[in-house]
């Protein structure tokens, strides 16, 4: 299930009232990837702006111990909601604040300046996470030169050499066999992996899986039961093989501000790659767990901590995309 994606139009938003305002961009901020499409999010609305919260009833204990994986989700929620926001002419400021389950304010005001000459606000509206295989052909120039050039408290590595992606690849599917020859994971995972119909909310259906739909009904029963790690491997060091590009996002810091950081980045580098028409996909496991995460970090050669990977590449399969919980499901208060 996936409400309707939220009015572009300046016209129509400009009718609505300061607290409806607000509300329209948090539809936006909804749109963000998060892990096994939990969407750990909630919104409180004031006036001239809203609280981020997490839902703890979302988390992802055995995946996601640290949480980090939550607040990267939020941090990409709360890029969207400033990319809105900057789309109808706001400009918003973020104090994070990690007290109990508040992640940040986010404070909107009108602000004739806040315009861009580059709008991504409609790429939030096509921006998926691509799990199928990619074309054989390089990423766009401009775009890698535009990726290259990001800096701040989060580094971003870009590998095209077959070399350099073949020792990745390595040690992604490493994390993959382990991850699904684990029990536990298993068995929080399978909670997560949902039938292709409509009615689901949240997780991750079938046909994003590339599933077919009969598949889809019998095979969260099915992962709880076998060990699946080498076959998944299999699988993904196929799409690995053909990805034109790998990137690592990694921070000095590992904490939540760094992993805020790290959501933020990677949701602006995803409605960058969307307008040019280049997918992304997301791989955690070799991220959230050891040994391989210090093997990437050995590889990258870097004293900073890797906290994100996803392929980079072109895509001629586009698969439906998530569902989406009602908005009236994430705001609180």
């Amino acid at each position: 299930m996936r409400p309707s994606n939220p009015s572009l139009d300046r016209k129509y938003f400009a009718g609505l009232d300061p607290k409806q305002k607000l509300i329209h961009f948090i539809k936006f901020a909804a749109l963000a990837p998060s892990s096994h499409n939990t969407q750990p999010w909630l919104f409180r609305v004031f006036e001239g702006g809203v609280d981020v919260l997490f839902d703890s009833k979302r988390a992802l204990a055995v995946s996601d111990p640290t949480g980090r994986e939550m607040y990267i989700s939020i941090g990409a929620a709360i890029e969207n909601f400033t990319v809105a926001a900057r789309h109808f002419g706001f400009q918003c400021e973020v104090q994070p604040i990690f007290q109990g389950n508040h992640v940040a304010k986010i404070l909107a005001q009108p602000n004739a300046g806040a315009f861009q000459k580059e709008d991504f606000a409609k790429t939030m509206l096509a921006r998926h996470n691509n799990r199928f295989e990619y074309e054989d052909r390089r990423p766009d120039p401009e775009f890698l030169r535009w990726l290259d050039g990001q800096s701040g408290p989060i580094t971003v590595h870009v590998f095209e050499a077959q070399g350099a992606k073949d020792r990745i690849a390595e040690i992604i599917g490493g994390a993959l066999v382990k991850a699904l020859d684990d029990h536990n994971f298993r068995q929080e995972l399978s909670h997560w992996i949902k039938p292709s119909l409509q009615k689901y909310p949240d997780g991750m259906p079938g046909y994003n899986l590339g599933m077919p739909a009969p598949v889809a009904f019998v095979f969260p029963f099915m992962i709880r039961r076998i060990k699946a790690g080498k076959m998944q491997r299999s699988m993904e060091m196929k799409s690995l093989k053909k990805t034109p590009a790998y990137v690592v996002l990694s921070s000095k810091q590992d904490d939540q501000a760094a992993w805020l950081e790290t959501g933020r980045l990677f949701e602006r580098i995803a409605l960058h790659a969307e307008a040019a028409n280049l997918k992304v996909g997301v791989l955690a496991a070799a991220i959230e767990m050891q040994p391989f995460n210090d093997q990437l970090k050995e590889f990258l050669q870097i004293g900073e901590r890797p906290q994100m990977f996803f392929r980079l590449g072109y895509a001629d399969k586009i698969p439906k995309q998530s569902p989406r919980l009602d908005p009236k499901n994430i705001i609180i208060g």
